[in-house]
């Protein structure tokens, strides 16, 4: 108990020096609609397993939460995000990029483009 006490008291510590160092905005609509995309994709495995359980058609459920996450989470995704996204993936992994893509619509087109010729 002390150790968990010790730990919070030296992140509000740290929160409160940094407070005045950085001054962070989050985007509250995109975390909302990633909450929504993470709490879909858990509830379709979920609902899945539930109805179906089997250990060899686990992975299919996965696949299908992963796939619903891209589809609900990739529109909300800005250029500059796609770029950083690129940016610190290895080249071998860049078809992740076209996949993004594919599910991110026509707002991704240009800087699809514009990744692949780097």
């Amino acid at each position: 108990m002390a150790g968990v006490l010790s730990l919070c008291g030296a992140a509000l510590f740290s929160r409160h020096l940094l407070k005045g160092l950085i001054n962070a905005r989050f985007d509250v609509g995109t975390l909302k609609q990633t909450l929504l995309a993470s709490g879909v994709m858990s509830g379709l495995i979920v609902s899945c397993q539930l109805l179906y359980y089997d250990l060899r058609v686990v992975p299919c459920y996965v696949l299908g939460g992963i796939l619903l996450y891209l589809f609900l989470f990739s529109r909300n995704l800005k250029r500059g995000d796609l770029d950083l996204i690129s940016s610190y993936l290895p080249s071998r992994l860049l078809p992740i990029v076209k996949v993004i893509h594919f599910f991110g619509g026509r707002k991704l087109r240009q800087t699809l483009a514009y990744t692949l010729e780097e």
